[in-house]
């Protein structure tokens, strides 16, 4: 497996994390809202709700390393421009130091 497609997958299951927890979070504001309707204690379900948030707060961290992982270690659009090449530059704006002379084949 290519390192393109490693990055890819990464990327693919750090967006599904972030999706699922948006799930849940809906879902748990809409208990909290039918628990007070009916009159009931909210406590618990609102301190799952902060961790739920707490949560999500790290799987879009994570899903945000991994795309700057993407643009600063392999830019997707020189790879797509050159299948098979790693360039490593300045073209993503990312990359804060002095111009690499690296380039190597990724197989």
């Amino acid at each position: 497996m290519t390192l393109v497609t490693q990055l890819k997958l990464k990327l693919a299951d750090a967006n599904f994390h972030v999706a699922q927890g948006n799930e849940h979070i809906a879902r748990q504001r809409r208990l909290i809202a039918k628990l007070e309707h009916n009159g009931h204690d909210t406590i618990a379900a609102r301190e799952v709700l902060d961790v739920f948030l707490d949560s999500q707060i790290l799987h879009e961290r994570h899903r945000d390393n991994v795309l700057a992982t993407q643009e600063v270690r392999l830019p997707i659009s020189a790879s797509e421009k050159f299948p098979g090449t790693v360039s490593i530059g300045r073209d993503t704006g990312q990359y804060k130091g002095p111009e690499p002379e690296l380039s190597c084949r990724v197989r």
